[in-house]
């Protein structure tokens, strides 16, 4: 499926017949998605990329779960990255800006992109905890990598995660200061890039709330009390 998916992304205009759903599923996505920006902008490249990594990642997520391995927090992260799909979610962002390589690859805008995609990643590992837990799916979650490497409680290893989180935050609003100038229309477009990477952060966060996916009608009693109670397998 994942060959299907890369082969339209790569080459959309080829004639296909008897590819499975997903490609003609992604053809569609494509083909509007393309119509959003300049023939060859860095950004189309930036989600093939974004999406190729998404692909590799959740393959590597798979052979985990069967084979009920635990990362270290750090291995786990790296992992996560991949399986969050940020890269190409990101790459979206762009889509009309043409901001140039030079500039996404400077490396406070890297920065922030790391970061954010991290909170992304970290924000739902959170919120579904309980809702993995239950359904025995636990293992491929920063909060078990935390309490196996640290040796650490839940409540204990989600304090942890806490503080992990809040250094996220401080260094993505210390990076923005940080930001390099090049000119009236690339800074005025980084700055869209920028504050739509901590709308994704903070939308991120009300849509596990809101989406009953991980506490059914419960979203705004546990965004109100902070307390989750643990579902048992």
């Amino acid at each position: 499926m994942a060959g299907i998916v890369m082969d339209v992304l790569r080459n959309p205009t080829k004639a296909r017949h008897s590819d499975h759903f997903l490609g003609e599923f992604t053809r569609q996505f494509w083909t509007r998605a393309l119509a959003l920006s300049t023939p060859n902008a860095p950004c189309i490249q930036h989600f093939i990329d974004g999406f190729e990594e998404y692909t590799t990642a959740v393959a590597f997520e798979a052979e985990d779960r069967t084979n009920k391995s635990v990362r270290t927090v750090w291995e786990y992260l790296l992992l996560r990255r991949g399986t969050s799909s940020s890269k190409s979610i990101f790459a979206l962002i762009e889509f009309g800006l043409d901001l140039p390589d030079y500039v996404l690859s400077h490396p406070i805008v890297s920065n922030l992109t790391t970061t954010a995609a991290d909170l992304c990643a970290i924000t739902n590992d959170l919120h579904s905890y309980s809702l993995e837990h239950a359904r025995g799916l636990d293992g491929h979650n920063i909060i078990t990598s935390i309490m196996s490497e640290h040796n650490l409680d839940l409540q204990s290893a989600l304090d942890w995660l806490g503080s992990l989180m809040d250094g996220l935050v401080a260094r993505f609003l210390s990076d923005m200061k940080r930001l390099p100038s090049w000119n009236e229309t690339i800074d005025a477009n980084l700055k869209l890039y920028i504050d739509s990477l901590g709308h994704w952060v903070r939308g991120n966060e009300s849509w596990c709330y809101e989406s009953k996916r991980y506490y059914g009608e419960l979203g705004s009693h546990v965004r109100k009390t902070q307390l989750i109670q643990l579902r048992n397998p």
